[in-house]
């Protein structure tokens, strides 16, 4: 028999962080929590990180706290595996409904961001890219000159539950950077999701691996606009700006 999909009903609940970088609040909405049923929120509830670790993940959970209304946990442990469809609980405790994840910087603060798009699937999270709690936008790769397959790996920045990574590409060389990810195969200029043509500064969504992973690679084939010699120096850089995750 078919689970009842409302069992896994998420509606607003858009977080954001004080200017502190340690209280979470969210917008007012309502969820589904499996150890309870239907949690609302009158967008007054919030947590604060108490002494919390430097460039650690905290994850936060949606709970009853009584007569229906939604409090708010934040905690190390990560989320479950989804129990349908995208929606997922604390591991270990299915009173426990997962919203969203921040990570601490090396100051202890979470990093700063506007949660864009709330919602059950294809939420959105832009990283700020300048504030006093900042160090954003963060460097996934640069000095890039080698035409070989390089992995970035984002999952040292990134959730369990992120699926794409909204980043900036400087590509001041005079080769194509490409972009794929292992699940199709090394990327070339024949395989690739994006192309990045030689002095282009793109911002793209690039769909990540299960290992929160893609490839690039800097090649000289230029299918899209043909040869460009010796006009441009220097070597290809990234950085992330956002990504998208699903609750």
């Amino acid at each position: 028999m078919a689970l009842d999909p409302s069992i896994s009903i998420i509606r607003g609940l858009q977080a954001s962080v004080a200017l502190d970088g340690l209280t979470v609040s969210v917008s007012p909405g309502m969820c589904y929590v499996p150890g309870t049923g239907r949690v609302l929120s009158d967008g007054t509830a919030s947590v604060a990180l108490s002494s919390p670790t430097p460039n650690t993940f905290y994850h936060l959970y949606a709970y009853d706290m009584g007569g229906g209304m939604m409090g708010l946990e934040a905690s190390t442990t990560a989320p479950a595996a989804p129990y349908l469809g995208t929606a997922r609980c604390k591991t270990g405790d299915i009173t426990r409904r997962y919203l969203i994840s921040g990570r601490t910087n090396a100051s202890g603060v979470l990093r700063p961001g506007k949660h864009t798009r709330p919602s059950e699937m294809g939420n959105r999270v832009m990283l700020d890219a300048a504030t006093a709690a900042g160090s954003v936008p963060i460097t996934l790769l640069s000095g890039l000159v080698a035409t070989t397959p390089q992995t970035v790996d984002l999952s040292a920045v990134l959730p369990v539950t992120a699926n794409r990574a909204i980043v900036q590409v400087l590509n001041p060389t005079n080769f194509t950077l490409y972009t794929s990810r292992s699940d199709v195969g090394a990327p070339s200029a024949t395989n690739f999701q994006y192309a990045a043509v030689p002095g282009s500064a793109p911002v793209l969504d690039i769909t990540l691996d299960a290992n929160r992973q893609f490839t690039v690679l800097l090649n000289a084939s230029l299918p899209l606009i043909g040869p460009i010699l010796g006009l441009l120096t220097g070597s290809a850089s990234i950085t992330l700006v956002g990504y998208d995750f699903d609750r």
